[in-house]
């Protein structure tokens, strides 16, 4: 009997990091500890602990597709999206909570940049000039991401457009 209950107490007070996870172990909602080594950690007993889990690799978010228009009111179809990492898992604990939520916020923060940028160009400027993705990543579009969370995504490894026009 007392063996199956410390059986039982044991598996409910361990869990594991893996390589790829940071792990924030929460008691009540306040932050107790911030695990981002791989292995076996001791938490408290039948959830007093929640174990919160997020990726340590690069996460991509896929923004709508939108139409926008250009500086000459032409109608332009952009497909977006970016990668980011989470550098500070309570800070993204904070300010996103889950990354759905990175995904959904962060794609529409990323739209609404692009529609300012886009609305300044012509559309053979979007359309024909091969690094206007890369200019982009240098804009307002990284501005916006570093002004609503600037402690979680340093940078955003990747910004790729593909516009489709009619």
């Amino acid at each position: 009997g007392f063996l199956m209950l410390g059986l039982i107490v044991f598996s409910c007070a361990v869990f594991t990091v893996d390589e790829t996870e940071q792990v924030i172990v929460t008691r009540f909602g306040e932050v107790q500890s911030v695990e981002t080594n791989p292995g076996l950690y001791f938490k408290a007993p039948f959830n007093v602990d929640q174990v919160t889990k997020y990726e340590k690799r690069a996460l991509r978010i896929d923004a709508p597709v939108e139409r926008m228009l250009d500086v000459n009111l032409n109608i332009l179809e952009i497909d977006v999206y970016a990668r980011y990492r989470i550098i500070d898992a309570v800070d993204f604990r904070k300010t996103l909570n889950t990354e759905e939520n990175a995904r959904r916020v962060l794609g529409q923060k990323i739209n609404a940049a692009l529609r300012a940028e886009i609305a300044d160009s012509a559309q053979k400027t979007v359309i024909h000039t091969a690094e206007y993705c890369a200019l982009l990543s240098e804009s307002s579009v990284l501005f916006v991401l570093y002004e609503y969370v600037p402690s979680l995504i340093p940078h955003v490894e990747m910004l790729k457009c593909r516009f489709h026009h009619e």
